[in-house]
């Protein structure tokens, strides 16, 4: 009883010390009963300057060619290929068609398929001399050349050639093995009609060049009577 009785008084003295606060309000507090969601959103939609953020997406619509990240390449020293083999191992199974399967694992070369009509060149959009090339490029083979900017304003140059220019990305330039500008991307012929030709281009930029090299620069008479010897020995 006495246990009790203690315990009795020792709560009465621990709730004397409590007090009540006013925490105040955090955050957006609705009524208790179920608001109208529709009006809701209407009522927050109401405050806002559409004109005004309307014209800020025109901005940004109107200025996105010069906010694209640099893709920083080195600039090419001279005319020289390199073959790529673009085959492809398959994460999963595929029909090409009605008859051909091609299974998980298995290594695919999409040019024994399909081959692209038109080739890429790529140039870095600050540099002078590269852009007066690329104008060059699409004049000298008009309608067989994509541009393609690793740096500067697709957009604005676009605009002022009345020509589509693009703009690489990181997986293009790494699928590509684009290492230098300028360079030309295109098919290979006869043993390598089922490679990629890269070919990159030193100063002087001249447009007869870029057609020379349009499947692979023809190699210097030092390195074609190296291939000859070559070619011979294992005959």
């Amino acid at each position: 009883m006495c246990k009790r009785i203690l315990l009795l008084f020792l709560m009465c003295c621990w709730l004397t010390t409590l007090s009540a606060k006013d925490l105040g309000v955090n955050g957006v507090l609705w009524p208790i009963e179920e608001i109208n969601l529709k009006e809701a959103i209407a009522s927050d939609a109401s405050k806002v300057n559409w004109d005004k953020f309307n014209d800020q997406l025109k901005t940004q619509a109107s200025q996105w060619g010069s906010h694209l990240k640099p893709l920083p390449l080195p600039i090419a020293e001279e005319n020289k290929t390199q073959y790529v083999d673009p085959s492809i191992t398959l994460s999963q199974g595929i029909w090409i068609d009605k008859e051909h399967y091609f299974p998980a694992g298995f290594s695919v070369n999409p040019l024994r398929w399909v081959k692209p009509v038109t080739a890429m060149l790529f140039f870095n959009g600050h540099s002078e001399e590269q852009v007066n090339f690329a104008k060059k490029a699409i004049q000298a083979v008009p309608g067989r050349l994509l541009l393609v900017m690793t740096e500067g304003d697709p957009q604005m140059l676009g605009k002022e050639w009345h020509q589509p220019i693009y703009y690489a990305n990181p997986n293009l330039i790494n699928r590509f093995h684009i290492k230098a500008t300028p360079s030309l991307l295109n098919i290979g012929v006869n043993e390598h009609r089922y490679q990629l030709v890269v070919s990159t281009f030193g100063l002087p930029y001249e447009a007869s060049v870029l057609k020379k090299c349009w499947n692979g620069c023809p190699l210097p008479f030092s390195e074609k009577k190296n291939h000859a010897i070559e070619a011979k020995t294992q005959k």
